[in-house]
């Protein structure tokens, strides 16, 4: 007659107390790569943000050299029709004084040089507000702003 052994002394499964362990140690990782998602998110929004900020820089400063008179005469001398004066973002909309403009959102025509920087400071703070959180910029052509 063979002898039985005991089959549960054998038994080569996991406990409960290594079960919780693992569920503990698969918790802490999945916390961590939620943390590290919600950072990426938070970082990838700064970055968008960056992003628009220096658009729309660029787009004011194209729209200065197309209207360079507003800045520096011929002669040299300096004007200044781009700098803001009530401390940046806040620019009311310009008279318009016969400066037309055909579409919303569109080109001004019929301006002088000074009415055209006054609806592209206009245009620029609008989107500033539309595509910033709280965006304010300020145009500065001389060294003191």
């Amino acid at each position: 007659m063979a002898i039985q052994r005991n089959r549960m002394g054998n038994s080569m499964g996991f406990s409960l107390l290594e079960v919780m362990i693992t569920l503990l140690i698969l918790s802490v990782g999945l916390l961590g790569l939620a943390g590290l998602q919600a950072q990426s998110l938070r970082f990838n929004h700064f970055a968008f943000m960056r992003g628009q900020a220096s658009i729309l820089a660029y787009a004011m400063a194209d729209r200065m050299r197309a209207n360079r008179f507003a800045i520096v005469t011929d002669a040299g001398n300096y004007v200044g029709s781009y700098n803001e004066t009530d401390g940046g973002g806040n620019y009311q909309a310009p008279a318009n004084n016969g400066c037309t403009q055909a579409t919303p959102g569109g080109t001004a025509t019929n301006c002088t040089v000074n009415q055209m920087a006054a609806h592209d400071r206009f245009q620029w703070d609008a989107n500033l507000a539309l595509y910033l959180a709280s965006g304010q910029g300020q145009v500065c052509v001389d060294a003191t702003p």
